[in-house]
């Protein structure tokens, strides 16, 4: 018996979407029921998580306050709020809410350019999904690979310092704000 695995990831009104199935096949079309129970029950567990994953990256995308995440990156230029040496600001609790893990990335790149990473939600690794502003003449740092988008800007590692790496560019929201996306880890 051979078992396929399928995941799909996708944007959806702002908000990363992810589908799995799990199903088999000996060529003659055996489905999900005749999975053993125990794979049956995985399946499940991870369909349900996943449900709930998403659901939680929806509600956080539909209530992102902009004019909040705007009065971040002014408290940032204006030295109010100081990103660590690797990038990392720790919102104070009046922010806090806009972004799932209390903080908000800055890349300074040499040319005088900046980008805000506001994660939205997090996975294993650095795997996210969130919103980015660009400042600047950056658009020169913006790569094409097959169909995608990417960017490279300092990420949140989980249980580690932030690192440069490349998020891919879903959709453009509005001037100088995307939806971004990164599912390497």
């Amino acid at each position: 018996m051979r078992r396929t695995f399928a995941l799909a990831v996708v944007f959806v009104g702002g908000a990363l979407v992810v589908t799995g199935f799990l199903g088999c096949s000996k060529g003659n079309g055996e489905d999900r029921e005749r999975l053993p129970e125990r794979e049956r029950l995985i399946l499940q567990k991870f369909e349900d998580n996943v449900r709930k994953r998403n659901e939680e990256a929806r509600i956080r995308a539909e209530r992102f306050d902009w004019e909040k995440a705007e009065r971040v990156i002014a408290e940032i230029r204006a030295g109010r709020l100081r990103p660590s040496p690797d990038g990392e600001v720790v919102m104070p609790d009046e922010f806090s809410q806009l972004i799932c893990d209390g903080s908000v990335y800055v890349t300074q790149y040499p040319n005088g350019g900046e980008a805000y990473l506001f994660p939205i939600w997090t996975g294993k690794g650095s795997n996210l999904q969130g919103f980015l502003r660009i400042e600047g003449a950056v658009s020169d740092l913006f790569w094409h690979r097959g169909e995608g988008t990417f960017y490279e800007a300092i990420l949140p590692v989980g249980g580690g310092a932030p690192k440069m790496g490349e998020i891919e560019i879903v959709s453009e929201r509005s001037t100088n704000w995307f939806c971004v996306s990164r599912t390497a880890d």
